[in-house]
């Protein structure tokens, strides 16, 4: 089988498994990462790290042309799905539409491209009194979640006006716009 090219990872978790399981089936598993240090589950498993910078896009498609016998091209770094995705189109390996990457990405732009049935009532906000006029619509509690950021960052669930327009004040300090799901 050919090599499977990682661009970053997890640190842990999903990333350690995927390159397991990609070596479980026979891949060579490479991980195309800004820095190998965090990355110390890559020698434990034999894993090759080639250092770019995986923020620009030919840098990236450049490092990852340049194995031979690339099979697919992926990734468990939230981060990095759209560009992983766009390395893999461009090397005319299986990948997902760029829209379907960005939406994956940006939560607003998910809630707009699923289906309203299987996403439950929400409002885009960008201030403490929009937040508070969608949840009275919405009805509390609400959850507030920036749009951009990963791993439940300053996700707040909030019963009460007050509790809502604290969590938005943090918010609109990380991020300029936040949605408040139900």
């Amino acid at each position: 089988m050919g090599k499977l090219v990682f661009i970053e990872s997890s640190y842990t978790g999903a990333g350690v498994d995927c390159a397991r399981i990609g070596q479980a089936i026979g891949h060579e598993v490479v991980l195309l990462c800004r820095s190998s240090e965090p990355y110390r589950f890559a020698d434990e498993l034999g894993i090759t790290t080639v250092e770019c910078d995986t923020r620009d896009f030919e840098a990236a498609l450049k490092a990852v042309a340049s194995l031979e016998g690339v099979a697919g091209v992926g990734t468990t770094d939230e981060y990095s799905t759209v560009i992983a995705g766009q390395i893999a189109r461009s090397l005319n390996l299986p990948h997902a539409d760029d829209r379907s990457l960005r939406a994956c990405r940006n939560k607003l732009e998910l809630r707009r491209v699923l289906p309203h049935r299987l996403s439950p009532k929400w409002r885009s906000v960008a201030d403490e009194d929009a937040a508070v006029i969608a949840a009275n619509d919405v009805g509390y509690p609400v959850v507030l979640k920036p749009t951009n950021l990963t791993g439940s960052a300053l996700v707040a669930r909030c019963s009460t006006e007050d509790e809502l327009r604290a969590a938005v004040k943090q918010a609109l300090a990380a991020q300029p716009s936040v949605s408040t799901p139900s």
